[in-house]
């Protein structure tokens, strides 16, 4: 099979096409062959080397078709997504013709879709439902602000708070152009980034908010959940640490202890 593979860690030009082996079936994964793949800042850093020695072969999902498995959960040609599960990582990836991926990290789909729109959903919407309703856990009429609604992420992240958890959703983009495509995606309110966001936002709610999606950028917060006690958090973009229901003043409502 043809692979994109890293070379060694760098800029973009490090990566060369090149023939690999096919992957082979084994018990509890899925060989697939590979139609389409997502691109995600997390292979960025792989291919520059800033988390350590990885797999030669990059990217963290895609979609495709079964090429074989093992132990008969999918049958040939089954059309399905994969994300994760060490791809690119610790395993070689999605940027080939074929990959071999665990077989929890492989689900069957039947969609309209292109197959190239399919391969942009696995990462985003997995990553944000993760966010908004495990982390955070996310209810119908709550109120959560999204940070960088404008991008990939932020999108599946108003999709799934607005029409699946059914909450009102403030959305903040740095770019006041863009707010017409975030009223579009059917959000409550739109904020432009600023230093005074957090004053802005306890203006328009003197209550509070419940949670807020932060996806910004690599910062810090001071937070405490019902879960546990006031701590630093780091908030990533990469690896959606999330600012789940921090007690700051700045933004949100007062309520007793594990409540």
């Amino acid at each position: 099979m043809r692979a994109i593979v890293i070379k060694q860690y760098g800029g973009p030009e490090v990566l060369q096409i090149e023939e690999r082996p096919d992957p082979q079936p084994k018990p509890g994964h899925i060989v697939i062959d590979v139609k389409a793949f997502g691109l995600n800042h997390a292979e960025i850093y792989f291919r520059k080397g800033l988390w350590g020695d990885v797999a030669e072969i990059t990217g963290i999902e895609c979609v495709g078709t079964v090429r074989s498995d093992a132990d008969g959960r999918f049958t040939p040609g089954q059309t399905v997504m994969a994300l994760v599960g060490g791809l690119g990582r610790s395993i070689n990836g999605s940027y080939a013709e074929q990959v071999c991926v665990p077989a929890t990290n492989v689900v069957a789909v039947d969609s309209d879709l292109s197959r190239e729109d399919l391969a942009a959903i696995p990462e985003s919407y997995a990553t944000a439902w993760t966010g908004l309703m495990g982390i955070l856990g996310l209810g119908k009429d709550q109120i959560v602000a999204i940070r960088g609604a404008t991008s990939a992420l932020g999108q599946a992240a108003v999709n799934i708070a607005k029409h699946i958890g059914g909450a009102r959703v403030i959305a903040t983009t740095r770019n006041s152009s863009r707010a017409a495509m975030l009223d579009a995606l059917g959000v409550n309110e739109v904020l432009v980034e600023s230093p005074e966001l957090a004053n802005r936002v306890r203006e328009r709610h003197p209550q509070g908010i419940d949670a807020v999606l932060d996806i910004v950028g690599n910062t810090r917060c001071s937070t405490r959940s019902p879960r546990s006690s006031a701590a630093a958090m780091p908030v990533s973009s990469v690896s959606l640490a999330v600012v789940a229901r921090c007690r700051s003043n700045r933004y949100f409502r007062s309520r007793a202890p594990g409540t």
